[in-house]
Order: C-alpha cells, then sequence, then structure tokens
C-alpha cells in the first residue's frame, strides 16, 4: 500500500511542543533531576538518624562495601611492584626519581617521586593523582604542587592515570599526526566502554591503582608510613574522593574541583568523564559526603572553586553534612573547606590552599606559605619515564595494555546461552525496571491530536504518557482494505520524522495490516533538547545529551535502553488495550532493532527487523572500535548480547 501525502510528525519544530500541549524537550532531564532529588532526601532524611560514632561507622563500612561492588570489585590478581627506575635528576633541594611499577599484573603505572634533601627522615609523603590532562604527571600545575611540597620537605609521589601522561595506550596517528584517541576523555570513554559492559567501571582500575601507589609509599624506607596523604584535582579529585572510601591507610586527604552535591550538579546539565559516573551509586545513596568522611575523623579538605562547572554550592552542602560527622568525634577542626577564586583546576589559590593543608597536617606548620604559581615548571625530558612518552613501547617483558585485560575479563564474564524463558529473566534483571516485572497499568486518556482518512489511508496522530510525566508520540497508519486485526509498532531512531527515509519498511507492514510509527522518548516529535556539548572524534561521537541522560540511568541501576524498551512495551499496550487489535508485532530499524528484540521478549509478540543488526561486543573485536553512547548499557554482556536475541525470537527479515 502507497503512503499518503500527510504529515506524520506531531511537531513543526522543536519551540511549540507536541502539538501545543507539552513541551517536551526537557522532560527526560527533568524526570531523572526529581529522582534525584527524591533520593537526595532519603539520604538526608537518613542520615539525620545517626547520633553515634557507632552508627556511623557501620553504615560508612556498608557505603565502603556498596562503592567496590560498583566499580566492579577489586579483586585482581596480587604481584608484585617491581618498581624499575629509569633516570634520576639532583637538584638543590630535591631529587626526581622516573619509574614505572606494575599495578595489575603485567600492567604498568608510569610516577615521579620527588624526594626532598636535607630534610628529617622518614619524611611524609603525598600520593597525587591527576585530572584529565594529557600531560598527566608531567601538567605544569600538578607540578607545581609536588615542587612547592617537596621544598617543604615532603615526599610527593605523581602518578599517570589510565590513559594520560606517558599511559596513552591508543597511539594510532591521524594524518596531520595528532593521536586519533588523544584526550584522557576520549581514552577514558575508549577504555571504559567495554568495562561498562561488563557489569564494571574504569574507576575500578584507577582506585586499585592508587592502592598500589599507596603500597609502593609503603615499600620505601625513608617514608613516614603513618603520614601517607592523597590528593587530586578534577578527574583526580574523583579518584581521591572515591579512593578515600576504600582505603584506610591515608592519614589525610585533599579532594580538589570535584566535590559537589548531587542535585546542584544534575540541575548544571553538565556531563562527565565514564569513569566518574558509578553504576547505582544514586539509587544506593553513595553521596559526596560519604567520600569526604570516608577517613573521618582524620583531616580532610575540600578544595572548591568559585567558577568551576562543579558548582561550589553543593561543594558547601557536601562539607556542611559532614561536618556532623566529624562532630561526632570531636573533631570538627579536622575538616576545611576552601574556595579558590577562579575557575575550575590548579591555579594560584588552589596551588596555595593545597600547599598549606599538606604544611599544617603533615608538618605541623602554620598556614602561610607563600606559593609561586608563576614558578617555571621541569621539561618533559626531565620527567619523562619512557624513551618517547608512551609505557607501550618500552620493552617489558609480558606487558598487557589494560584493554588486553579488559577483554581477558569478557572471556571470563560474558554470558552463556539459554532458552526463552531464561532470557526474559535476564531481560528483566538487566533492565531493573519494576514496572516490567508487575502488571501494567493501563494507558489512559491517549490524546488523538488529528484523524484524517486519504483514500484507504487513515492516519491518526497520538501521544500519551508510558509512565509518570514521560510523554511518547505515535502515528497509527491503517490499511482500510485490510481487515486482520493486526498492528505492527515500527521503531527507528527518530520514527515520525523520518517517514520518508523508512517508506519502503511502512509500505511493506501496511501490506499486513496497520503500523504504529513509535517515537520512544527523546526522538522523533518529543527529541531532546541539546543542552550540553558534544564530544567526538573521527571514531564516534563520545558525549552528548543522550549521554548525559544514560549517565543518571545508570546512577539508578539502569540505562536509557531499558527506558526506551518500557515505552516499546507500552506502544503494545495502547495498541492492545485501547485500541483493541488482537495481533501486535514489533519492527525495528538498525539500532532500533535492539529496542523492539528486547521488547518481544517481554512481551511474547512477534518480531521483525530492518536494516543493521549489530552485536553490542562488537566493541571487542577491535582496539579502534566506532563508539556511540547508545550501546554504554551496563553489564548487558554478563545477561546477553544481539544474536541470542535472534536466536530465541527468531525474527522475520522485513
Amino acid at each position: 500500500m502507497k503512503l499518503a501525502d500527510v504529515k506524520y510528525h506531531l511537531i513543526e519544530n522543536g519551540d511549540n511542543g507536541v502539538d501545543g500541549y507539552y513541551r517536551t524537550e526537557s522532560q527526560i532531564f527533568d524526570y531523572l533531576l526529581d529522582k534525584v532529588k527524591a533520593k537526595e532526601l532519603e539520604d538526608e532524611t537518613e542520615k539525620a538518624n545517626i547520633k553515634t560514632i557507632e552508627e556511623f561507622e557501620r553504615k560508612r563500612k556498608e557505603k565502603r562495601q556498596i562503592l567496590i561492588d560498583a566499580i566492579g570489585g577489586l579483586d585482581f590478581e596480587k604481584c608484585d611492584l617491581n618498581p624499575v627506575i629509569t633516570k634520576t635528576t639532583e637538584f638543590e633541594k630535591f631529587t626526581v626519581k622516573n619509574l614505572y611499577f606494575q599495578t595489575i599484573k603485567d600492567v604498568y603505572m608510569t610516577a615521579n617521586l620527588y624526594v626532598p634533601k636535607n630534610a628529617k627522615m622518614p619524611c611524609p609523603a603525598v600520593l597525587m593523582t591527576c585530572g584529565h590532562d594529557k600531560k598527566g604527571k608531567n601538567s605544569p600545575g600538578y607540578q607545581k604542587i609536588a615542587l612547592e611540597l617537596v621544598e617543604c620537605g615532603v615526599a610527593v609521589l605523581v602518578v599517570d592515570p589510565i590513559g594520560q601522561g606517558e599511559r596513552h595506550y591508543y597511539d594510532k596517528l591521524t594524518d596531520d599526526g595528532n593521536l586519533l584517541v588523544g584526550t584522557p576523555v576520549q581514552n577514558h570513554m575508549y577504555t571504559a566502554l567495554p568495562l561498562n559492559l561488563i557489569g564494571k567501571n574504569l574507576m575500578g582500575f584507577m582506585v586499585y591503582e592508587l592502592t598500589r601507589a599507596v603500597d609502593y609509599l609503603f615499600s620505601l624506607d625513608f617514608i613516614d608510613k603513618e603520614k601517607i596523604a592523597l590528593t587530586g584535582n578534577s578527574g583526580g579529585g574523583t579518584q581521591t574522593c572515591m579512593t578515600m572510601l576504600i582505603e584506610d591507610r591515608l592519614c589525610a586527604a585533599m579532594p580538589c574541583c570535584y566535590t559537589s552535591g548531587r542535585v546542584e550538579y544534575a540541575k548544571t546539565g553538565q556531563p562527565q568523564d565514564s569513569e566518574q559516573i558509578v553504576y547505582g551509586l544514586i539509587e544506593d545513596k553513595v553521596n559526596y559526603d560519604d567520600f569526604i568522611t570516608g577517613i573521618a575523623p582524620k583531616p580532610v579538605r575540600i578544595g572548591a572553586a568559585r567558577y568551576d562547572f562543579f558548582c561550589v554550592e553543593g561543594a558547601k552542602r557536601t562539607y556542611e553534612k559532614a561536618k556532623k560527622i566529624y562532630s561526632l568525634y570531636g573533631k570538627e577542626d579536622n575538616l576545611s573547606f576552601t574556595v579558590a577564586n577562579h575557575v575550575h583546576g590548579v591555579r594560584a589559590d588552589m596551588l596555595r590552599n593545597n600547599v598549606n593543608f599538606f604544611r599544617k597536617v603533615l608538618l605541623g606548620l602554620e598556614e602561610n606559605q607563600q606559593t609561586d604559581y608563576n614558578r617555571v615548571p621541569l621539561d618533559d625530558e626531565t620527567l619523562n619515564v619512557t624513551k618517547d612518552g608512551f609505557i607501550i613501547h618500552e620493552e617489558i617483558s609480558g606487558q598487557k595494555t589494560p584493554i588486553e585485560v579488559i577483554k581477558e575479563m569478557y572471556e571470563k564474564e560474558k554470558y552463556t546461552d539459554c532458552d526463552l524463558p531464561e532470557l526474559k529473566n535476564r531481560v528483566l534483571d538487566l533492565l531493573n525496571l519494576p514496572a516490567l516485572k508487575t502488571e501494567r497499568e493501563k494507558i489512559e486518556y491517549p490524546r488523538i491530536v488529528f484523524d484524517q482518512t486519504d483514500g484507504n489511508q487513515r492516519t491518526r496522530r497520538i501521544f500519551f504518557f508510558t509512565e509518570k510525566d514521560i510523554i511518547c508520540s505515535a502515528t497509527l497508519i491503517e490499511n482500510l482494505t485490510l481487515n486482520t486485526g493486526v498492528c505492527t509498532v515500527y521503531v527507528s531512531d527518530d520514527t515520525t520524522r523520518e517517514v520518508e527515509k523508512n517508506k519502503a519498511d511502512i509500505e511493506k507492514l501496511l501490506d499486513k495490516g496497520a503500523v504504529l510509527l513509535f517515537d520512544v522518548r527523546g526522538s522523533g516529535s518529543v527529541p531532546l533538547r541539546e543542552y550540553n556539548y558534544s564530544h567526538g572524534t573521527s571514531v564516534g561521537m563520545f558525549i552528548n545529551t543522550f549521554y548525559i541522560h544514560n549517565c543518571y540511568a545508570k546512577m539508578f541501576k539502569t540505562s536509557m535502553y531499558a527506558y526506551r524498551v518500557f515505552d516499546v512495551v507500552r506502544g503494545t499496550d495502547l495498541l492492545k488495550d485501547y485500541f483493541g487489535f488482537t495481533t501486535v508485532n514489533l519492527c525495528g530499524k538498525d539500532f532500533a532493532n535492539l529496542y523492539t528484540l528486547t521488547a518481544s521478549v517481554i512481551t511474547g509478540d512477534k518480531s521483525m527487523v530492518s536494516g543493521k543488526l549489530s552485536r553490542i561486543s562488537e566493541v571487542f573485536d577491535k582496539t579502534y572500535y566506532h563508539i556511540t553512547p547508545n550501546v554504554d548499557i551496563h553489564g548487558m554482556l554478563k545477561y546477553y548480547d544481539v544474536p541470542l536475541l535472534v536466536k530465541n525470537l527468531n525474527p522475520e527479515k522485513l
């Protein structure tokens, strides 16, 4: 049947809402923000009931285990550190040792150890991890903290996290000589996605490596084992915070330019790097103040910046919440909060606040050091551990990249074969949406905002709530020459707004019966408002609005994939319960095949596929895979992949 020439979508542009009824461009953001606020209220209510040290420490132990589980565990095979010093450079007041050591079996961390001269030995030490700076430990900002502290008599171990400094594991160059996956954010996203798919998190690697760096400091005779502290800025601040809740050998810590508040940060609409998004942390109420009190009542300073995107209002509220815990110990003075009068990063104020905090808690000195932000940093030749700036190019027997380790994990963790009833159980467990496990509420008051007959075609444009506060749109097309009682739910990337593109598919389906062109949340006539920036390379898109929404979904132990599958299921409910169709089929196009196939497992309806049908596990096939946030589905490959869906459903090829 040939399609009539009518309008199939519900909006002319993104500014007038769904046919003038509802503004939906921010509905997913608002939906998730409401969930964040509700969990924050639960968390505050629970913590208001903590009255004793014993109650707090019991709760802290619970939160510690939740975090360990959420980052994928810390059960790496224990190995020797095998430190190798590749270069030593002497200066008037200190020595710099360039070294690497084994953190995970056959994986090596690069580092610079700044050792003071003429200091009382054993001396205190600060372990410093780096934020998202391509130069890692060689970054001038991080160097300046190390140089100021070592001249005061404090040893400093500055380490390169995975994907930064000399630990870039993607060394392929573009035609213009730049790294194809060049920035730390890109490195982390690229390394993290395969980990996320097997239910782990890159932060698990990072935290574990920091505990190994503490092991290294413990191995040095000239380090005071009772005075080992931790600091980091930005992404390093994230690593510092999470390590504080896990590593109890620390005597003090100062996380900088990361601490905020769940609600306050959510309101900014800002993204975060993949390893900063830890599965289930909002749902399980592991909050910023839990990190800050991770080593309470030991000294901690929160380093905030007035003009930071990690908004200072959230940091201040976290400080006030953590202060109540320190007061249980009678150690309120051990927790401090400083606000640097600049933007995100290590600049003059943050440098001074950091150095003076560690002078006070490690050396017992007054906070009166005038730091020199304009000092000249050391050059790469002095600080590089390796010959060419890449640890993977060093001839180290048996060396592996984290990517190789992750692939080995996948082989151990990946799903096994199963029948359809077991597959349905797996699907429901992965999606983790209670509404799919119980009898669903009937859809009330769908709005039919357009109803027109053109020859043998009747077209109705519809919108309805799939759940509270979420509107989806659809267009029901009926072939009036047929009375089969059959309707197919058809889903593509932007279904009602790309009818011409998918015209051949739709006309084939109309030869079988009616078709519901269905827009899942954030697509078609209910699109996302692009309220943030995108961050991509020639190998794919990393960060966009979908990614940000998915980050929050993951922290609620679900995914945008799950929400969209739920929408498709509700589309079948609409057809059966409201329109009275006796047979409902499901058909996807390209990536949307994943939504419709998964929905078919839940509903038992017949499935069809069109276009490309890809495995999610393709990310393990090659080092430089095409990345898209659509496939960031935490833990999916422990449950199933597209081939298992296809095997059990045997979908018809349209």
